[in-house]
């Protein structure tokens, strides 16, 4: 009886030694392909970051051709293609003093197509192009004190021509600038999608929200998640509102006014646009 039982021990011990090789096998076999999949992972993650910079590369360059375009909402569709020379040239007078508005000089000029989920009643913007950039700033330095600017009945708006990706950067920054709005702190966005403040005249730019605690700390101000947590109650909720990127502003930097280049000269008639992009 003894033996038949040892023979039966043997034989599940035998059984129980396969099962254990089995799921080593088994668990070596997992490990191998984790190891595979992390590593994969971790270069998926590379091409990825690449992938972003090169389009942030790329979105530099294309606002850089965009330097002189000026994006003009709220322009009437009473203002046909062959009234914008008119109007254009009674909207800069108006900005602008009559002498200053006529040494402008543009380019281009030409309405954009409405975007699909506009509404039926919505004009379509008007994008125009100068000859000089700082023409163009001389037009923002005269408008930026207000977020839009009332002409012949309607309230029309400024926005710099920007690429789809930088316009969502500068969405992702928006607390960051309402924090610095609160503070009073004045900012400007800079080529190669910077944000820029000028502090115990050095310039202390941002360009990613990973970096706002030290670009905070070089202001002297506290994050807005440290403002934030302290001024909240024990029992409080925070508040989303700060994070909200809807209703985006513009925001133009009060730039000092520059002189119009002597060298441009009036001119009586502005050709239609050729259809050009910018």
């Amino acid at each position: 009886m003894k033996t038949l039982f040892a023979a039966d021990i043997a034989l599940v011990r035998k059984d129980l030694g396969v099962i254990t090789a089995r799921l080593q096998s088994l668990e070596d076999s997992g490990d191998t392909a984790h190891c595979g999949q992390d590593a994969q992972q971790s270069e998926l993650d590379k091409l990825k970051q690449a992938n972003l910079l090169m389009e942030g590369r790329i979105a530099v360059l294309e606002d850089s051709k965009r330097q002189r375009n000026l994006k003009i909402w709220s322009v009437p569709e009473d203002a046909t293609d062959s009234e914008i020379p008119h109007y254009l040239r009674r909207l800069l007078s108006s900005v602008l003093t009559p002498s200053k508005a006529k040494a402008i000089l543009l380019d281009n000029y030409f309405r954009i197509p409405k975007p699909a989920k506009a509404p039926d009643g919505a004009s379509r913007d008007l994008l125009i192009c100068f000859q000089s950039l700082r023409s163009k700033q001389l037009v923002q330095a005269a408008i930026c004190d207000a977020p839009s600017y009332h002409f012949e009945g309607a309230d029309l708006t400024f926005f710099n021509d920007l690429t789809r990706s930088t316009i969502v950067w500068q969405q992702a920054l928006r607390p960051l600038t309402q924090h610095l709005r609160q503070h009073e702190v004045a900012y400007c966005w800079g080529p190669g999608r910077k944000l820029t403040v000028l502090h115990d005249r050095k310039r202390i730019p941002l360009q990613q929200q990973s970096d706002a605690r030290k670009f905070f700390k070089a202001l002297g101000l506290p994050t807005p998640e440290a403002q934030q947590a302290h001024t909240l109650g024990a029992d409080s909720q925070p508040s989303t509102q700060m994070w909200d990127v809807r209703n985006v502003r513009p925001f133009y930097p009060k730039t000092r006014p520059t002189a119009v280049e002597s060298n441009l000269v009036g001119t009586s008639d502005l050709s239609p646009a050729q259809g050009q992009s910018f």
